[in-house]
């Protein structure tokens, strides 16, 4: 009877733990907006805040890099089981996280490009250690678009990888021009970022598309 119980109110655990880590996640974008437009509006601010600019900027950008991944997979948990969205996560973090010490070291896929230190500590000094997680969850959200499109394995995977070319799109502008969280060296033609940073974005989640169509 206990065990019935207990399994029972886990949605319901679940749904709650969902709920107050995702208003979490929607305040560190509240917080970095009106953070963002204060200093833009009011630049003469810095001098109150200027000393604890650092802390003020890593803390919402750590929590929100934290629970992207973790808020993906509570998304998925009601209709997929625990151990398919293990094999998820694992593919996408770590296609996504080889990538990126590969583009790190060698310049392939993405160009010429490196982290700065505002994602904090990263694995073999080259890439922060939130980011293979990123590309499970936003190679998942962009699979489950794909999946509404159409029905074909091919058209999903090329879906999910145009999808993820596009919120490209919308990072660089802000990660690698506006606030460096990255930077490309030999600049390009898009906000500083080569060309060639598309492509890579495309084969990459292509081949996690490709697995999550297998697993």
């Amino acid at each position: 009877m206990r065990l019935a119980l207990s399994l029972s109110d886990t949605p319901h655990r679940l749904d709650r733990a969902f709920t107050v880590l995702f208003w979490l996640f929607v305040g560190t974008i509240a917080f970095s907006i009106a953070g963002t437009l204060l200093l833009k509006v009011f630049p003469s601010t810095m001098n109150i805040f200027g000393a604890f600019y650092p802390t003020l900027v890593k803390s919402p950008t750590w929590t929100y890099m934290t629970l992207m991944p973790l808020l993906s997979l509570l998304i998925y948990t009601p209709t997929h089981r625990a151990s398919l969205l293990g094999f998820f996560f694992i593919w996408g973090a770590l296609v996504g996280g080889m990538s990126e010490l590969m583009g790190t070291s060698t310049g392939l896929p993405f160009g010429e490009y490196l982290y700065t230190d505002w994602f904090g500590p990263k694995i073999l000094d080259h890439v922060p250690y939130f980011i293979p997680a990123s590309w499970f969850a936003m190679a998942l959200h962009s699979h489950d678009l794909a999946s509404r499109f159409t029905s074909r394995r091919w058209g999903r995977i090329l879906t999910t990888a145009l999808l993820m070319v596009l919120w490209d799109v919308s990072l660089d502008p802000a990660m690698n021009r506006a606030f460096p969280f990255w930077t490309y060296p030999e600049g390009g033609f898009f906000f500083g970022m080569p060309a060639i940073n598309w492509f890579g974005w495309f084969v990459v989640s292509a081949v996690i598309a490709w697995g999550f169509e297998v697993i």
